[in-house]
């Protein structure tokens, strides 16, 4: 792409000689190449582009015809229609006319340089030494798979033929002159360029002036411009929160030395803009070199959160003064919604505002991406079957990274730094290692006189974590797309360079963070980041055997283990912190009691009688108190325990055993209840009666305005509920006494026959009519349907205490009078009723069955 194409006058031409098919009158004036300085020698108007004629512009042959038959026929079946088949204006959408035609002389030669440039490009990400001796093979493998589209675009040889067709074109033809328009489809901002290659260019004139608003800043010389829009951008209105805490990041490297040093930034500090455009959004000034490179280096980010705006990937500006980076008013634009501008495998902003503009063209990607399944995105391509042993692919899957083979690190020889812009991103900060984690406390202190905090007291630093050489197989990042760890957070990481994105973490005065990089799986690395109270890494020791205490959050330090029935000695320090609490005069621990920890101290003693999981919790949050707290992990063991009373004739069936989770530390049931004025009995039991029994007494009842009042009826626990409806009983172990609180719980069908939201509740199904204290699963509701097809689910208000639909994510349909079962998958049910009326819904919450009958 050696020059931007722009038409010529007609004036400048001498006419010499003639060939038909290209003028308004069906002919074309052709002229010599004359002119020294235009080096042109035939005039075409845009988008036809001057070529010169050779095989390529031959007619079809018959075998090449024959061919383009036979793929027509192949795709259509029996619908091709003979008859009508012209092969040279033919629908031929979804054929590969690589495969039917071959490459024509011009895409061979495109080929050979492309195969150059790619392996150069994996050269640069080091697969050469991946690779080692069997680096030429593999490469010559790899660059086979790449779609052709991806570097030649779409096939030349049809609309070529097409062409030749037309001007009845013959080896006696090579040689000369024609106008030919290329099959590239680019956006209304470019136009194909005239090297022959078909890409889309920017052309040097804006060819959306006439509708365009007048830009309200023009750089001045020795100064470039860049301008970015937000989708939330309203015109000739208040933006400043729109724009809010953006900034640019600017630097130079070996391509792109434009900047004067004083343009340059930190990343996380950034440039102040010089405004907002009414129309065109924010934008800042750069002094520029007095000879500047083609082009600049530039991101436009948040400086509080680190989100990038319109690519995750570096950006650059285009300063060229010619060729398809010219631009020579320096001025650049960025807008929400439309792409850069990809030239050779570098994104570029546009040279002119894209305000009208569309962002449409075929779709092509660089080396090592390829489309996703939607065919509009590039991302990293699938190399994992192909990297060597020893080795893993990074950026696969990821948009705009290009994938690699990268050597797998060894946790056990590696020394890692925490670097980021609180230390100038350099090696202050090492991280310790022990059993395959490294780890981190950092006191930070008092924010830099040069930093503004936002509204919170907290500035936003960047930061990676590395080795000191920045080696491509210990340069941890995020993930692009995925998580990004912060304060209180753990995200999977991903090593390589230029695939590993920023990360950021927003830090606080006075206050200390801890870092822990897992590497049990050195090709899923993750990181933890959380504020602690200490710069401590407690290890307890548990009859000699240590075992580390994980921060877990609100000041606290736990782990999990399982014990038999023992009497335990326990100490806990962190001896590289000079830390160490113990005992004091009575060493004896207490289950589920808080034991108070003494600086320093003698062993603690813990006694266990049954088997079980337990939970230690080291409670630093008041440092100068520390405590110590060990309760069972299931607080009622592994035995299984149920509500038992009057709801379930006492019994201990399957369906009514109370489900512990781990998260909230608490159990809870559902249970279906008739409306009544006498109250039903319960209490939670294990089937023998004996390993658990609890009653009243057992619980302090739940104070919230929600709860459901609860009596003690001789030990037994009591309730009365005034609707027929479903209930959650839930026993809350976080405290020393469980708390129990029963609330209505309600079951809705959501659909399209009520707008998806809570006007079908579902109601305790009662069917003995001597019984008034009826209980149990199954929950019934009436609705009027229309004889039209309608989408639904059974769920509760918060759409994950139940959210049940058809088994699997493809959907089912429900047919009236036919059990189905139901699934928590995203796929809805479906029912189509024959005739209008009303149907009833019958749902089974136990055996997550359904049945609608009806009409009534």
């Amino acid at each position: 792409m050696s020059l931007q194409y722009k038409p010529l006058s007609l004036v400048a031409l001498a006419t010499t000689a003639v060939l038909y098919g290209c003028g308004g009158d069906d002919s074309i004036e052709k002229t010599y190449v004359y002119d020294d300085t235009t080096k042109t020698g035939l005039w075409c108007p845009s988008p036809q582009i001057v070529q010169t004629v050779d095989a390529d512009y031959h007619p079809l042959s018959a075998a090449e015809q024959a061919a383009l038959k036979a793929a027509a026929m192949a795709r259509d079946g029996a619908a091709f229609d003979e008859a009508a088949f012209n092969a040279y204006t033919y629908d031929y959408a979804g054929i590969n006319l690589f495969e039917v035609l071959g490459l024509t002389l011009s895409e061979q030669a495109r080929q050979a340089t492309a195969k150059e440039e790619a392996r150069a490009f994996k050269i640069s990400q080091g697969q050469q030494d991946i690779f080692a001796d069997e680096f030429d093979s593999w490469f010559d493998s790899w660059f086979a798979s790449v779609p052709l589209t991806d570097y030649l675009g779409p096939s030349e040889r049809l609309s070529k033929a097409s062409r030749g067709n037309e001007l009845s074109l013959t080896a006696a033809n090579n040689s000369q002159e024609i106008c030919y328009t290329p099959p590239a489809a680019c956006p209304n901002y470019q136009i194909p360029d005239e090297s022959g290659t078909f890409a889309c260019i920017t052309p040097l004139d804006n060819p959306l002036v006439d509708e365009q608003p007048a830009v309200s800043y023009m750089a001045p010389a020795g100064k470039a411009a860049i301008f970015y829009r937000s989708a939330q951008h309203i015109d000739n209105g208040d933006n400043t929160e729109v724009y809010k805490d953006l900034t640019i990041h600017a630097w130079n490297d070996p391509d792109c030395t434009s900047y004067q040093d004083e343009s340059t930034t930190n990343w996380g500090q950034g440039k102040p803009s010089e405004g907002i455009d009414p129309i065109y959004g924010m934008y800042w000034t750069l002094d520029l070199l007095e000879a500047p490179d083609q082009c600049g280096n530039m991101i436009v980010y948040n400086k509080v959160s680190g989100a990038k705006r319109v690519s995750e990937a570096d950006l650059r500006i285009p300063l060229a003064n010619a060729g398809h980076l010219a631009n020579l008013d320096k001025m650049s634009y960025l807008q929400d919604g439309i792409k850069v501008n990809n030239y050779d495998g570098k994104l570029y902003a546009n040279q002119h505002p894209l305000l009208g503009a569309a962002a449409g063209g075929t779709k092509a990607c660089g080396w090592g991406l390829e489309l996703d399944g939607t065919g509009e995105v590039c991302v990293g391509q699938a190399l994992a079957a192909q990297c060597p042993a020893g080795t893993i692919a990074v950026g696969e899957g990821q948009e705009e990274i290009a994938s690699k083979c990268i050597l797998q690190f060894d946790p056990a020889a590696t020394t890692l730094y925490l670097r980021g812009g609180f230390n100038d991103w350099g090696t202050a900060n090492q991280l310790s290692y022990a059993n395959s984690k490294f780890r981190l406390n950092v006191s930070y202190g008092s924010h830099p006189e040069s930093a503004t905090p936002a509204e919170d007291g907290t500035v936003n630093y960047g930061f990676k974590v590395a080795d000191a050489n920045w080696s491509d197989a210990t340069t941890f990042g995020a993930i692009k797309g995925g998580d990004t760890p912060g304060v209180g957070s753990e995200a999977l990481l991903t090593a390589g360079n230029g695939v590993g994105q920023d990360m950021f973490v927003a830090l606080k005065e006075n206050t200390i963070y801890q870092y822990v990089l897992n590497a049990t799986n050195p090709a899923a690395v993750t990181l933890k980041i959380n504020e602690v109270p200490l710069a401590v890494f407690p290890v307890m020791s548990i009859d000699g055997e240590p075992v580390e205490l994980e921060y877990s959050g609100a000041g606290q330090f736990s782990m999990r283990m399982s014990l038999a029935p023992d009497t335990y000695s326990i100490s806990i320090a962190d001896m590289d912190a000079g830390f160490a609490v113990g005992a004091g005069a009575d060493a004896t621990v207490t289950l589920n009691q808080p034991y108070p920890l003494v600086s320093g101290g003698s062993a603690l003693s813990l006694t266990v009688t049954q088997q079980n999981e337990y939970d230690f919790i080291l409670d630093l949050s008041a440092p100068d108190m520390p405590t110590l707290e060990v309760k069972p992990g299931k607080p009622l063991g592994n035995t299984a325990v149920f509500i038992r009373g009057s709801l379930n004739g006492w019994t201990a069936p399957a369906s009514d055993e109370i489900v512990f989770d781990d998260a909230s530390r608490s159990y809870s049931v559902i249970y279906g209840l008739e409306a009544s004025d006498t109250a039903y009995q319960f209490k939670f039991a294990s089937e023998d009666w004996s390993t658990v029994d609890m009653g009243y007494s057992a619980f302090d009842m739940s104070a919230d305005a929600d709860a459901i009042a609860l009596t003690d009826v001789g030990g037994n626990i009591g309730i009365k509920v005034s609707k027929s409806s479903s209930y959650l009983f839930k026993l809350d172990f976080n405290t020393a006494k469980p708390v129990l609180k029963v609330t209505e719980l309600p079951i809705y069908i959501r659909g399209g026959m009520n707008g998806w939201g809570e006007e079908h509740q579902l109601a305790f199904n009662a069917t003995d009519a001597d019984n008034t204290n009826e209980a149990g699963h199954t929950y019934v509701t009436g609705i009027n349907l229309a004889a039209d097809n309608v989408f639904f689910k059974v769920a509760t208000a918060d759409w994950s205490t139940v959210n049940l639909g058809a088994p699997t994510d493809d959907g089912l349909t429900v047919e009236v009078g036919q059990e189905v079962s139901l699934g928590a998958t995203n796929g809805n049910l479906a029912i189509f009723p024959a005739t209008a009326g009303e149907y009833n819904f019958s749902f089974d919450l136990v055996n997550k069955k359904l049945v609608v009958t009806g009409p009534n």
